[in-house]
């Protein structure tokens, strides 16, 4: 039994992956920011504003934080959309 993919999603992922291609060095630099925050439970603020700005960068729809600190956005705009939630603390071992 094989499966076929329809041509649309094939569409999609190439689009996909063009537009990763296009922002990794932001990727990179994202990230490279992100790790030098200390993250610690009541000590994320600072990484949080970061991500906040990224996901406003990657025009993200809803960008904000909730109750917890947490950094929220909605990708997508149709009927359904994926809510990213950032949750960026990290524990003391």
């Amino acid at each position: 039994m094989s499966f076929v993919i329809p041509e649309q999603l094939l569409q999609a992922a190439e689009k996909v992956r063009m537009q990763v291609g296009s922002i990794q060095q932001a990727q990179i630099d994202f990230l490279s920011d992100l790790i030098r925050f200390k993250t610690l439970t009541g000590e994320e603020g600072p990484a949080v504003e970061r991500t906040l700005v990224e996901m406003q960068a990657l025009r993200f729809n809803n960008v904000r934080t909730d109750g917890i600190g947490d950094a929220l956005a909605e990708v997508g705009d149709g009927p359904h959309r994926l809510l990213y939630d950032a949750h960026l603390d990290e524990n003391e071992i």
